[in-house]
């Protein structure tokens, strides 16, 4: 007896990249929001500094880079990316 699939095989194609990319992005803030707490908690920073770019310590600059990158919409082939 054959089993029947809920989800057709193309659809899975499609889904499983957006489900990764959804992964990577929770496990990216869950990271960023552990790396500020640390250093709020050491007293290296205060909440405030946050609301600036350049606020943030190495490690939360990394992690928000890694989120700027992940969220950034592709652009165009031959356009140029704005700034």
């Amino acid at each position: 007896m054959s089993e029947v699939s809920l989800i057709p095989p193309a659809a899975m194609h499609l889904l499983l990249p957006l489900f990764l990319h959804f992964g990577l992005v929770v496990c990216l803030y869950a990271g960023l929001t552990w790396a500020r707490l640390v250093v709020v908690r050491r007293g290296e920073a205060v909440t405030n500094d946050f609301a600036r770019a350049s606020g943030d310590p190495p490690l939360s600059a990394r992690l928000q880079r890694n989120l700027a990158n992940s969220s950034r919409r592709r652009s165009s082939p031959g356009s140029r990316p704005s700034c």
